[in-house]
């Protein structure tokens, strides 16, 4: 499987401890030089980020989203059916090997489909992918999270179509599902975790702390006023949602 990590050219040690990490993995990867939201103009903002005079994504929300798209279009490019995208403060929790080794067996390559390799809060137990005694993968409610995932070319077209210009940030993947009928399932063991797991060190959530409930609110009216999403969010909640065993498992 191609691996993808995205890291800022100039972050050595965060590259030196993702490299170390890859080694010990005994992974070959590919560095994808990540976008620096802070140095966007205004122009490129505007061009960028839908109605961004509204749409409240901070600079490091935008920066990482138009990263991880670098990595879409590149799957696209080179026609792979699927790969694995890491950032720079990604920790292996279990060995990935032995993990892609059965996950290949089961993987739908033709599906619009992401897997969080790491748990979340919330998952619908009653859709799930066993791939071995140990990893099992569950529909996930509200997920968050792109330190470490595999994503199928399908997801990664249908992410560029929807979130072209920036609609959301990266790891929105509650809108993308109800934007697109995107399936994102998270582990039941953490495979992939992150260094800064209370997010003292993340730029991005400074920012975010910063924002006021005002842009905070305006940033969600923006994709409440999408027709895909009124439509595909209701069809959940009234059609599918009956059907789907929501559990809190963190």
């Amino acid at each position: 499987m191609n691996v993808f990590i995205v890291n800022m050219e100039c972050d050595h040690d965060k590259r030196a401890h993702i490299e170390a990490e890859c080694k010990r993995q005994n992974l070959t990867a590919q560095f994808i030089n990540a976008v620096n939201g802070a140095l966007l103009t205004d122009q490129q903002l505007a061009e960028q980020v839908y109605r961004h005079e509204l749409n409240h994504l901070t600079r490091g929300e935008i920066g990482c989203a138009l990263s991880h798209q670098k990595i879409y279009r590149e799957i696209i490019e080179k026609r792979l059916s699927h790969a694995l995208i890491l950032e720079d403060d990604a920790l292996f929790a279990g060995n990935i090997n032995d993990f892609m080794s059965d996950f290949s067996h089961h993987i739908a390559k033709n599906k619009k489909a992401v897997y969080l390799l790491h748990k979340t809060q919330t998952i619908f137990s009653n859709k799930k992918l066993i791939i071995n005694d140990k990893y099992t993968f569950f529909e996930a409610y509200n997920a968050k999270c792109t330190h470490g995932y595999i994503i199928t070319n399908k997801a990664a077209k249908t992410l560029l179509k929807i979130n072209t210009p920036l609609i959301r940030e990266a790891d929105h993947w509650l809108s993308f599902y109800q934007l697109s009928w995107l399936k994102v399932y998270a582990l039941n063991t953490d495979l992939i975790i992150s260094r800064d797991t209370d997010k003292s060190l993340s730029t991005i959530e400074k920012e975010r702390r910063a924002m006021t409930q005002e842009q905070i609110r305006s940033k969600e009216e923006i994709i409440n006023k999408k027709y895909a999403y009124k439509v595909l969010k209701n069809y959940h909640k009234y059609i599918r949602r009956p059907f789907l065993k929501k559990q809190k498992v963190i």
